[in-house]
């Protein structure tokens, strides 16, 4: 960029091309993304306007978020927030950022659930509480645990609990989910977990944006991809009451048999398997028995 004065079109035209080269995904949704960050507007703000100058101050702050875009940060992380299931979430540098899919495991609990029933849900490996907060900001009777390894991931759950309004009746544990399970003293109707599922040997073939920016561990599920799974299913029965429902997501369809092996062979009866938008086998819901 030189010294005369941009206006916003200029800019949504010049980023768009600029980040494209850089091999960025959605470089005009990020371009939109990253100016309305940078100008403290929407979306659609950008738009009426679109002939307004940028001010000094405001092109450096724009530039300084695309030089991060351009070296494949996320936008999730650069921003430092993400829209998920109605709400806006923090997604601070090394928590991992949630996806769309993830908002299935959100939707299959609203659906089993009255609004004004009351319930208790266990959210593992809850990241930035996308799930657990969603949930509970739709269910005000229920109430949730959150438990997650990562002292960043907790911190920003417990910041998206206390912004929902919900962090009365959300209690966030950093924690290992097996030793969560194994200790737990309380019961649940729900649990969820979004797993690191990620086979080991396909990590070096994801997008620099995960494998550069996003916390290995949230992530890498082991060789298989299902290590942490392997772990925790055998243990739900400690939590979860009779009749008790849960609710995973996973890689796909390579990793459905062993899924429904695992649960089978712990006890769990109606397995069924969900497809995300793409048709792919995507998260599976299954009761405890009774």
């Amino acid at each position: 960029m030189d010294n005369r004065i941009w206006t916003v079109l200029d800019l949504l035209r010049w980023t768009t091309s600029y980040l494209k080269d850089k091999g960025c995904d959605s470089p005009r949704l990020d371009t939109e993304l990253l100016l309305a960050h940078a100008l403290g507007c929407t979306r659609l703000d950008l738009y009426t306007g679109p002939d307004r100058p940028l001010t000094r101050p405001e092109l450096d702050r724009f530039r300084g978020l695309v030089r991060e875009r351009a070296a494949r940060h996320c936008v999730a992380h650069i921003t430092g927030g993400r829209e998920f299931h109605r709400l806006r979430l923090h997604t601070p540098a090394g928590v991992f950022v949630p996806r769309p899919e993830t908002e299935l495991l959100v939707e299959q609990v609203l659906a089993a659930t009255q609004p004004d029933e009351r319930f208790l849900l266990l959210d593992l490996c809850t990241g930035s509480g996308n799930v657990a907060v969603s949930i509970l900001a739709e269910r005000p009777a229920a109430v949730g645990t959150a438990v997650d390894i990562s002292p960043v991931a907790v911190r920003t759950a417990a910041d998206n609990a206390r912004d929902a309004g919900v962090s009365d009746r959300l209690n966030v544990i950093e924690a290992d989910a097996r030793d969560y399970l194994s200790r737990a003293t309380e019961t649940f109707r729900f649990v969820t977990c979004n797993p690191p599922y990620v086979p080991t040997g396909e990590w070096d073939g994801l997008p620099p944006e995960i494998r550069l920016h996003e916390p290995r561990e949230a992530v890498d599920g082991g060789p298989e991809g299902l290590d942490l799974v392997t772990g925790i299913v055998p243990l739900l029965e400690r939590v979860l009451v009779a009749g008790g429902i849960f609710l995973m997501e996973y890689a796909g369809a390579a990793q459905t048999p062993t899924v429904r092996r695992l649960l089978a062979s712990a006890g769990f009866v109606d397995i069924e398997i969900g497809k995300d938008l793409a048709g792919e086998d995507r998260f599976v819901c299954a009761r405890r028995s009774e």
